[in-house]
């Protein structure tokens, strides 16, 4: 899957709908909409608010025109407003690509200014289309359709049960003329983007040439203060309930949300094969060894987690929203390859009722999903901590409730972060010519170990590190067998590398492909870093053993055998033939450590586990793999 490909004729009946008010920025929304692959745009123009600004409208409308597919919805919104002359005025300027123009016959029921304004559409020699509310019973059989060259029928506000009746009723309103749904949606309201994504494909299969989905951007979050009815697929009531604030593609800062991903990546086929994936996973699989739950199953680590564990003849759970750009790809590839064995539920590690659903059965978790950039956190520090230590908090609760009912708790491998630990600012530290040193020599032979005492900086310290916490005193206070794994640096096959996490599989993407590479701080940081198939090795001795280790925490990472500086690391590439690099430089980051290696040997005493692989060889493996997969590579440069 990439992005801007689609093989269905339903990419063509797409649009969105967004109403526009002075001071909207056109250049903006054009591009969201080019980025989605929507390039169909209802421009619903309320009366009420363009009235005094008539030429302000005319240049919106006319800027819009240029880069999307425009149908101009002017909403008589304002009893006694002149439609008609609001329609001459921003429409004139335009050009002959705006063929079509909607009417909306609001609840003012003013129809005397609608006829007149559609006979102004018809003499600027464009086409009209009138559009109602589908929730208000006598619309349709009030408008005047004898003006109109296709109908249009509003379905926010009515029942998805309701929906496909009331297009055909438009539809034999005006027979022989193009039916179109100018208007649906569903809220993302609680953490729940596949229902969008589901909501969607309900919506294309309705009888109508056009769907225009309602609504870019969610509302921010500040308007969202009154509690939502139990029901999130109802209307919202008002501008203060939340699932009002939650209808859009995108969040309100622009991050794309799960449709808007896949739309992009892909179109509605997209859309189509990832719910296609979770409704397989509703189907009961009964009999066999107990799967294994992996939440962020299809993540870089996951994925491999799970494919070691598919190979072994395992089921696996995969729990994941998708929320990271291209881990569709990794879903695919288990799926593809596994078959039955392997489930996809795409959901949100905060959603209590699935993640309960799908840990029954289970014989080991690995709590891997989780937000996993410092830089995130500071950008969204409330995101940060629900999902790393709410959504931790939440799991542990579901498990403890397990026991409680006598089933049993399955293992627990939680992966916690280094960066608990902080910045390390006390550490003395000698500077080389390539890189930092501790000065205790013994300091340099044997890394950081787990008594360092814990120093929580940035958001993402204290989020991951609560969830650290709270994992340990679950296993002390309740009995789980959970075991925390305070990992240093993790890279290999099927890591989606960015500045913010996953720096080596970043590094040598960026060498590949010749794209900008920014080194922040002076390069000389060292981390000790571990191949994913040696933590993989870890983690199934951790579960196997979680009984006997549980209530502890362990540094996990390649060592001092195994550290590299940024600026080695960009020798190293340049050595095996990776060598498009162009490299810029920036300051220190928040909560950077000049010198993080991990003491594992308490690991290593407790299990006998010790690392494979090395640095040559993994980052050598990790490039030829990046230059045999251009379907990684693709995605990676779209991310």
């Amino acid at each position: 899957m990439h992005r801007g490909t689609s093989t269905s004729s339903d990419a063509a009946r797409l649009g969105l709908a967004v109403t526009l008010r002075p001071g909207d920025d056109p250049a903006g929304l054009a591009r969201d909409l080019v980025r989605l692959g929507l390039p169909r745009l209802r421009a619903v123009l309320p009366a009420s608010a363009w009235a005094d600004d008539a030429a302000g409208a005319a240049a919106l409308l006319e800027a819009l025109a240029r880069e999307v597919e425009l149908l101009p919805c002017l909403l008589m919104d304002l009893p006694g407003g002149d439609l008609a002359g609001l329609v001459e005025a921003a429409l004139a300027p335009c050009g002959p690509e705006v063929a079509w123009v909607e009417l909306a016959c609001g609840p003012s029921g003013d129809h005397d200014a609608v006829v007149e304004a559609a006979r102004r559409v018809r003499a600027l020699g464009r086409r009209v289309a009138l559009s109602v509310a589908a929730d208000d019973p006598g619309a349709l059989a009030a408008a005047p359709l004898e003006h109109a060259d296709a109908v249009g029928v509003d379905l926010r506000g009515t029942a998805p049960a309701d929906r496909e009746a009331a297009v055909r009723r438009a539809r034999s309103a005006l027979p022989g003329c193009p039916a179109w749904v100018v208007g649906v949606g569903r809220t993302s309201f609680p953490h729940d983007e596949l229902a969008q994504a589901r909501a969607l494909l309900a919506a294309l299969a309705l009888p109508a040439e056009r769907l225009y989905w309602d609504g870019l951007r969610d509302r921010p979050p500040a308007v969202a203060l009154k509690r939502a009815p139990d029901d999130p697929g109802r209307a919202p009531d008002d501008a203060g309930d939340p699932r009002a604030a939650t209808g859009g593609l995108l969040h309100h800062d622009g991050r794309e949300k799960l449709l808007a991903r896949l739309l992009a990546a892909g179109g509605p086929d997209a859309v189509r094969e990832v719910v296609g994936w979770a409704d397989l996973a509703e189907v009961e699989v009964r009999g066999g060894a107990p799967p294994a739950l992996i939440t962020g199953g299809a993540g870089f680590v996951g994925a491999n987690l799970a494919a070691r564990l598919l190979a072994a003849g395992r089921r696996v759970v995969l729990y994941d929203d998708l929320s990271r750009a291209g881990v569709e790809e990794n879903a695919r590839w288990l799926l593809e390859g596994w078959g039955d064995a392997v489930r996809l539920v795409v959901a949100d590690v905060r959603d209590r009722a699935r993640l309960r659903r799908a840990l029954e059965g289970t014989g080991e978790v690995f709590h891997l999903a989780g937000q996993v950039a410092v830089t995130t956190s500071l950008e969204r520090p409330t995101h940060d901590f629900e999902v790393n230590a709410l959504g931790t908090h939440v799991l542990l609760e579901e498990l403890r409730l397990r026991q409680r009912r006598g089933e049993g708790p399955p293992s627990l491998v939680f992966t916690s972060t280094n960066k608990v630990y902080g910045a390390l600012p006390d550490l003395p530290l000698v500077e080389r010519a390539t890189r930092w040193e501790p000065a205790d020599p013994l300091l340099r032979a044997r890394g950081i170990p787990e008594d360092q005492p814990l120093d929580l900086h940035s958001p993402y310290g204290c989020s991951k590190g609560a969830a650290d916490q709270y994992v340990l005193e679950y296993a002390r206070t309740f009995g789980l067998p959970a075991v925390v794994f305070r990992m240093s640096c993790i890279y290999g096959p099927r890591q989606l590398g960015t500045p913010d996490q996953g720096w080596v599989s970043q590094f040598a993407l960026c060498a590949l492909e010749g794209q900008p590479l920014t080194v922040y701080g002076d390069g000389k940081q060292v981390r000790d870093v571990l191949h994913v198939d040696d933590l993989v090795d870890a983690f199934l001795l951790a579960a196997a053993r979680a009984p006997a280790l549980a209530g502890r925490a362990f540094n996990i990472g390649g060592g001092p055998q195994r550290t590299i500086s940024l600026l080695e690391l960009l020798d190293l590439l340049r050595g095996l033939g990776a060598s498009r690099l162009a490299v810029g430089h920036a300051g220190w980051r928040p909560g950077d450590q000049r010198y993080y290696v991990s003491d594992a040997s308490r690991f290593r005493a407790a299990t006998g586990w010790a690392p494979r692989v090395g640095v040559h060889e993994g980052v050598g493996r990790l490039v030829r793999w990046l230059r045999e997969s251009p379907a990684y590579a693709r995605r990676a440069r779209s991310a």
